[in-house]
């Protein structure tokens, strides 16, 4: 069992990094450089690698494909779930203060 278990983590591993190349430009160093840079952090939330039970996620803009940072696996789906719709995430916060 715990051999099946890390081909399939290596397969994973090898699948994300030819995806962040195809579809960013980018390799495994140059997203492991970003993440140094932003002090392995959230860019958002600042929760750190360590605090993770999964990956960081690689933020982009949907329209442009442009690298915007990395994102804990919350912070990224948020933004996902507000459709990077600066409007409704201001309405959200709005939302928050008066509640």
């Amino acid at each position: 069992m715990e051999k099946k278990y890390k081909t399939s983590a290596k397969r994973r591993e090898i699948v994300r990094r030819s995806e962040f190349k195809r579809l960013y430009g980018i390799t495994k160093d140059d997203f492991d450089e970003m993440l140094k840079g932003q002090e392995y952090k959230c860019k958002i939330c600042g929760l750190r690698s360590s605090e993770l039970k999964r990956t960081f996620h690689l933020d982009h803009c949907h329209d442009t494909l442009k690298i915007r940072g990395i994102l804990c696996p919350s912070c990224n789906t948020g933004l996902g779930l507000f459709r990077d719709n600066i409007e409704v995430l201001k309405s959200a916060v709005k939302y928050l203060e008066e509640n």
